[in-house]
Order: structure tokens, then C-alpha cells, then sequence
């Protein structure tokens, strides 16, 4: 069912006042690499008895959610362009994809705004139904919830056009520095895991972490330089310089991954389970009838296109041989 969404101006990530060098972008947030995926990024169809009707995907919800028709779901909204607060109401293309899911499944999604932090937890306690808010699928997480995978992620270094500290896409370019992180968010272990290490390796400082609640505080204090600059995705980076006052310029880094986004989901509940299904039938059908395609580009998105997949990151490092069975 194709709906109608009002589109909102987009800003190019090669030109105007966002300069991207060398990127390849293929999504928007918070990670486990996704550029060995090609095959694991495939729908996995609902599979159906031969002659069989294939049930729609509320048929594949929950009783209970069949009766009350409405599901909970938790998010932090005050991360655009994924989900952020405009006028007293969430916006954003997590929201519009969640409503998307909502009227493919003929149910009320009631969303709950809480900090970035509790957005896991609230799914394992059973808080949540499911959460969203460009959470990355790792490896890690999918140990303790369930990814419905359904967009990629570009994350790349944000600091001001008149680059003081000569900020390039050199990692050694940020020793010594400080930036600004989401608590919760994988940029923290980017940070730690990846930029120091290499920092120390070419006797270089490590750089100076300042950790906040929310990635537009930490981008705010990368535009007041309070910091020398922010980690965040390429949308997020380029929407923000769509409606900022101080220009700004993003950075590729080698050592930032593209990355896989997903909702996410209780693990190893039946109840749970069943809604994953209904949820991918419900994304694939939006697929099918170009929904999903209308909302990224309504939001600028259209080139960080996935399929939607369950646990698409284990699913790629299960598939990729291991070292031993290596030539």
C-alpha cells in the first residue's frame, strides 16, 4: 500500500557546504562492518505449504498483539534524521519506517522517548515490544537481542569548515584531540578499540573522549568547539548541515565502518519470534510496493538501500570461511 509522504529538501554529501573525500556510502548511526554482506542482505521470506494461502503479516503477530493491536516501542528521540522531536512530536525516517510497518500490519505502534542507554535493556526486559533508533547490528548485541535489519550506516568524522585542528581522513590527523560521543553508541569503542591503539602505535597521544546523553548535544559542542570534533553517520552529518548556521565538513576515516542498522527485538522468546516474522513480511511488502524506497528518499537516504534480514551481521560472519579452511 503506497502512501503518500511529503518529501523534505536533502542535502548532497559531495557538494555545497558538506565535503565528503573519497566515500563510499552505501546508510545512517550508531558497529559491526557490513562491507562483506552481498549475500546475506536478501529478504527471508515467510516460507508457505505448497497451494497454501500465504498469511498476511498480521496473521504471523502475536495473540495478543492481535487483540490489543498496539505495540511498544522505545526509541531516543533526539538523534535526526532518525528519529528527533518537531513541534512536540517525533519525526524522523525511523519513525516514518515504523508507521510504515504499523499500517502494513493494521496496528498502533505507541513509541516512548528514554535515553539511548536503557533502549536494549527495555527490549531484553520486556519493556519494549521493540526499539528503534539507527541502532547498529553487531555481532555483540546480536548475543542479547534481535536485529530486523533494514537499512546500511556510513559513520564519519564532523567538525567545523574552518578546521583549525587540519582534521583530514588521516586517523593520525585526530591524535590528541578531543571528541565528542554518544554514551551507549559504538563510537565510544571506535574510539578506544581503533583510533588509540593506532595513535599509540605512531607515537602519537590517544584522543581525549567527552562522553554525553544524546548525539545532538554532542554535536552542538562540536559546532561551539568545545570539542575538537563529533563521530556520527553520514545522514545525520549531512542534515545537520542542511539546517545549521556554521558550516560544517565530514570526514571518510579508514578506520570507521559502514555499518547495518536494524530494529530490535527480544531474543529467544516464541512470542518475540513471531513478531520478527510479521515484522520482515510487513517490510518486505513495503519493499514490494515502494514504500520503503519513497521514505529514504524522502529523507535523502536512497542510496543506503537493504533488503530487510534478520541478524544479517552473524549471518555474514557465519557465512565467510574461517581461517582454517583458508588457502
Amino acid at each position: 500500500m503506497n502512501r503518500n509522504l511529503t518529501r523534505r529538501p536533502t542535502t548532497a554529501l559531495s557538494a555545497g557546504l558538506v565535503v565528503l573525500t573519497a566515500i563510499s556510502v552505501t546508510l545512517a548511526g550508531c558497529s559491526q562492518s557490513a562491507d562483506d554482506t552481498p549475500d546475506t542482505t536478501k529478504s527471508q521470506d515467510v516460507e508457505t505449504s505448497p497451494g497454501a494461502e500465504a498469511p498476511t503479516p498480521f496473521d504471523l503477530l502475536p495473540d495478543d498483539i492481535k487483540e490489543s493491536k498496539t505495540i511498544n516501542l522505545g526509541t531516543h528521540a533526539d538523534s535526526p534524521p532518525c528519529e528527533y522531536m518537531d513541534d512536540g512530536n517525533i519525526a524522523g525516517i525511523g519513525y516514518d519506517m515504523w508507521e510504515g510497518v504499523a499500517a502494513e500490519l493494521g496496528v498502533t505502534i505507541e513509541p516512548t522517548s528514554i535515553e539511548f542507554a536503557g533502549l536494549i535493556p527495555g527490549v531484553e526486559s520486556g519493556r519494549f515490544d521493540v526499539a528503534e533508533q539507527c541502532i547498529a547490528d553487531t555481532l555483540e548485541r546480536e548475543e542479547v537481542i534481535t536485529f530486523v535489519d533494514w537499512v546500511y550506516n556510513q559513520s564519519v568524522v564532523v567538525t567545523t569548515a574552518d578546521n583549525p585542528k587540519n582534521i583530514s581522513t588521516d586517523p593520525l590527523s585526530l591524535c590528541g584531540l578531543t571528541v565528542a560521543v554518544q554514551t551507549g553508541t559504538n563510537y565510544l569503542s571506535y574510539v578506544t578499540d581503533k583510533f588509540n591503539p593506532t595513535c599509540v602505535a605512531a607515537g602519537q597521544p590517544e584522543l581525549v573522549i567527552q562522553q554525553l546523553d544524546s548525539q545532538s548535544q554532542a554535536l552542538i559542542n562540536m559546532q561551539s568547539k568545545r570539542v575538537d570534533f563529533a563521530m556520527t553517520n553520514a545522514a545525520a552529518g549531512a542534515y545537520l548541515a542542511e539546517g545549521s548556521d556554521v558550516e560544517l565538513e565530514l570526514f571518510p576515516n579508514e578506520l570507521l565502518p559502514r555499518n547495518i542498522m536494524g530494529f530490535a527485538f527480544q531474543k529467544d522468546s516464541a512470542r518475540s519470534q513471531q513478531l520478527v516474522d510479521a515484522w520482515v513480511a510487513a517490510l518486505q511488502e513495503m519493499h514490494k510496493d515502494g514504500t520503503y524506497q519513497e521514505i529514504l528518499a524522502k529523507w535523502g537516504m536512497s542510496d543506503y538501500l537493504l533488503e530487510p534480514g534478520v541478524n544479517l551481521v552473524g549471518a555474514a560472519a557465519s557465512a565467510s570461511p574461517s581461517p582454517s579452511a583458508t588457502p
